[in-house]
């Protein structure tokens, strides 16, 4: 919450690292403020997009409350951020205890972290216990963990992280952020891991980080958003 407190819609890049920091430090993105207020409720009114997008891929709940401060804006920036939110909306925990497959298909493909809890109840947990661990939903978490964690380090710009799933874990270079678009009036533009940390100025991750195999375009041609599954990613 004190991170968005500082951020201004000029300088809120610089913040978006320290809240995968903080997310991965086991931070809760849910929390509130005295006054009830949650940090994904103050980037809405401070119409903070980027910090919105990404305290969502970390875990926080989207609610009737958020879609109505949004909807107190108006102009393309509305458009935008609701546009954004919906894209990433319902939580990745919401998809999961409704039963949404293809929901959860889609936040996976736009970089939504498996490695959160609630209540101290990991996502996993939380699928085996309410549909037994041969479900879909339970490969699904499981198959995407290693490289959510490998991206979300990366956004981070925590070397030591990156270096040790890129070591000690098979992960999934090519997983695009198929939700990726610069803005409202742009078409989807896939985004690599690489491009991600170039973009965030983390040149110290260019040399560990390695460029995707296949174009976001070739990518396109053979998979939709919804429907493709990580191919290297396994838990062990």
């Amino acid at each position: 919450m004190l991170v968005v407190s500082f951020a201004e819609q000029h300088t809120e890049s610089k913040y978006l690292p320290m809240l995968h920091e903080l997310a991965m430090a086991s931070c809760d993105v849910n929390s509130l403020d005295m006054a009830g207020n949650s940090a994904l409720s103050e980037c809405i009114k401070k119409n903070l997009e980027d910090m919105m997008v990404s305290l969502l891929q970390l875990g926080a709940e989207g609610s009737k409350h958020m879609v109505k401060l949004i909807d107190r804006h108006s102009g393309p920036f509305y458009m935008q951020t609701k546009r954004w939110y919906e894209k990433h909306t319902p939580s990745l925990r919401q998809a999961i205890v409704n039963e949404d497959i293809r929901a959860i298909k889609r936040l996976l493909s736009h970089w939504c972290r498996v490695n959160i809890k609630h209540n101290g109840v990991s996502l996993h947990e939380e699928a085996v216990k309410l549909y037994g661990r041969q479900h879909i939903i339970c490969d699904l978490l499981e198959s995407h963990y290693h490289t959510m964690e490998l991206i979300h380090s990366a956004l981070a710009g925590n070397k030591k992280r990156v270096l040790d799933f890129k070591t000690n874990y098979r992960c999934d270079y090519n997983w695009l952020n198929r939700g990726y678009q610069k803005n409202v009036l742009k078409p989807l533009e896939p985004r690599s891991i690489y491009d991600a940390v170039k973009s965030l100025g983390h040149t110290h991750l260019l040399d560990v980080v390695p460029q995707p195999s296949i174009s976001p375009s070739a990518s396109d041609r053979t998979s939709e958003n919804e429907g493709v599954t990580s191919r290297l990613c396994v838990i062990s």
